[in-house]
């Protein structure tokens, strides 16, 4: 069964839930949506650019970027990686950490607006939609 505008369905909720946890998060703690996404990474495991710009489907040259400001920021620091010379981990700041505490507590709220509505069993097969869209390579179109 094929939905003619399920793609631009996708992306136009994509970026009106970016839009709004952009106005959200800047407005309450100073950070966009990507921001976040590298600090609750970071906050799973000290991660390297490469391993950040791979679980968020991001280019490097932006991770780079985004890194630049987010230390500018002082949302994160950057260390040696003892396991690689060549390259450095990212780990949270004293304020990464902090910003990851209070936007935890605005995690649920999110969730629940965005599952009002739907029976949990709805929200698992939008779930699996959701991971199965999430890994789809070039071979799979």
């Amino acid at each position: 069964m094929s939905h003619p505008r399920l793609y631009f369905d996708l992306n136009r909720a994509q970026q009106n839930l970016r839009k709004l946890v952009d106005r959200i998060a800047v407005a309450d703690i100073g950070v966009s949506s990507v921001q976040l996404a590298v600090l609750f990474l970071v906050r799973e495991k000290d991660r390297t650019p490469l391993e950040i710009a791979t679980a968020l489907n991001l280019d490097q040259s932006a991770v780079t970027g985004l890194m630049r400001r987010m230390l500018r920021s002082e949302l994160i620091e950057q260390h040696p990686n003892p396991d690689d010379g060549r390259s450095r981990l990212v780990t949270l700041s004293d304020r990464g950490r902090s910003v990851t505490a209070h936007t935890a507590d605005l995690l649920p709220s999110f969730n629940e607006a965005l599952a009002g509505g739907f029976s949990k069993g709805e929200i698992e097969v939008i779930d699996r939609f959701l991971n199965r869209v999430a890994e789809l390579t070039e071979e799979d179109l």
